[in-house]
């Protein structure tokens, strides 16, 4: 699916149904210095990306995406399209080694369930050390809301925990969007990432969360 340049009318087409799904629901912008958005290219995160685009046009939201060095195929493809329907840059992080090298660091040592240094050592430990960059910047008070792709179907799982400082929201669960509403708001204006072919999620194209039919 090609996005064309940026156009507003697609947002406010977007802003026209969130409100439909939300019907009686809100999600209100909490009071932060900095408004983040972590995206993965994944569907959840690409609709809170277009979400918090779609009602907060005025407002400034930094758009993150963490790279492990060994992402899906596709994912970057993805990563362009949403920048352009949301007409904002998504600012890359990286660490100082890809999954590869940080695996060969631990002795060859494959991440597990059991020990998933994988994902804080990729994702977790860079975007802490984009948060102090920040606080470098703009001062060591500076409070940051972050916004996580977990849906109303999703009541027991949790996000990311971070220091003082940094508070997590989840404006998809607030509105009430399911699977079904994320999936159709992301392919009417996205597209679903073309790996979601052969993956359930997300990520790594050796994610040691694959299924046996994926692998």
């Amino acid at each position: 699916m090609r996005i064309p340049t940026f156009d507003q009318s697609h947002l406010d087409n977007i802003r026209s149904e969130v409100i439909k799904i939300a019907k009686d629901k809100s999600f209100t912008l909490p009071s932060a210095d900095i408004h983040l958005v972590g995206v993965s290219s994944g569907v959840d995160s690409t609709a809170v990306a277009l979400v918090m685009a779609a009602l907060y046009p005025d407002e400034t939201i930094h758009y993150v995406f963490t790279d492990t060095g060994v992402e899906v195929e596709g994912t970057y493809e993805q990563l362009e399209k949403l920048e352009r329907l949301i007409g904002q840059p998504i600012h890359r992080i990286k660490g100082k080694k890809d999954l590869f090298e940080i695996i060969q660091s631990q002795g060859n040592y494959l991440p597990s369930q059991r020990q998933r240094y994988c994902t804080r050592m990729t994702k977790i430990m860079p975007l802490q050390a984009y948060f102090v960059q920040l606080r470098h910047k703009h001062g060591a008070d500076l409070s940051i809301a972050s916004y996580v792709g977990i849906r109303a179907d999703e009541p027991t799982r949790q996000g990311g925990q971070f220091s003082d400082g940094i508070a997590s929201y989840f404006p998809l669960q607030e509105l009430g969007f399911d699977r079904s509403e994320v999936y159709r708001l992301v392919n009417r204006y996205v597209g679903i990432p073309l790996y979601y072919m052969d993956k359930s999620r997300s990520g790594c194209e050796i994610c040691i969360f694959s299924r046996r039919s994926e692998v």
